[in-house]
């Protein structure tokens, strides 16, 4: 292996290890290590899926959903043409997050039930907790709370020990429940989810569950 691509591996491990503690951070070393494969032979197909994977993830979290579809599409196809289930069932759950956050809930539903008929052939738990949250996202856009709330219950009663899945459903079921008008349940599920992305030192993660905290405080007068 070159000094060059083993550059572009390390950059993009590292990119992917920032990407939910500092989004800009990640999407810096993506950018680089993307400037670095024209120039390198040795790369391959999986080498410029990473980057793009990384690009897409943090464009959507800065709320550049434009450049975040471009990207994430070309990464899709990379996967595709790679052939391999689990990185595509990655970037079409990260696609089907863009979709849900510019509300196309039918194309995203369409993103997450894809990737999730693929990766649940394979032992990928993690990812599969995550499709199955995306899909509670896309039964709260659509306004289906109760639905919305199942599957996060699934989330957290398939997490286990995964920090990450515990948090993520900790926080969306706060928040469903908060819209259920049960404020005093979704105060502890909040708290929960706070202290988990505390420990893990998600910042993005953190920014949603104190709006989500900040919601219910207000509804029970604090």
């Amino acid at each position: 292996m070159s000094n060059k691509l083993a550059e572009i591996k390390e950059l993009n491990q590292q990119a992917w290890d920032l990407h939910k503690k500092d989004r800009r951070g990640a999407l810096q070393l993506a950018l680089q290590a993307q400037s670095l494969l024209s120039d390198c032979a040795e790369a391959q197909p999986i080498d410029e899926f990473e980057c793009l994977k990384t690009q897409t993830y943090c464009f959507d979290r800065l709320s550049k959903p434009a450049q975040a579809l471009s990207v994430g599409l070309q990464a899709n196809l990379l996967a595709e043409q790679i052939g391999d289930n689990f990185l595509i069932s990655t970037i079409q759950g990260i696609l089907g997050r863009i979709y849900w956050h510019i509300d196309d809930f039918p194309t995203s539903m369409d993103y997450y039930l894809n990737a999730l008929k693929l990766v649940q052939t394979e032992n990928h738990p993690e990812l599969e907790i995550s499709l199955i949250n995306g899909l509670g996202l896309v039964q709260y856009g659509l306004e289906k709370y109760p639905e919305s709330l199942g599957y996060f219950m699934s989330c957290l009663e398939k997490a286990d020990e995964d920090t990450t899945n515990l948090a993520d459903a900790n926080n969306n079921i706060a928040y469903v429940l908060h819209i259920l008008g049960r404020d005093q349940e979704a105060l502890e599920y909040g708290m929960a989810a706070l202290s988990l992305h505390n420990q893990l030192g998600n910042a993005g993660g953190k920014e949603e569950t104190l709006h989500s905290l900040g919601a219910i405080h207000l509804t029970l007068g604090n």
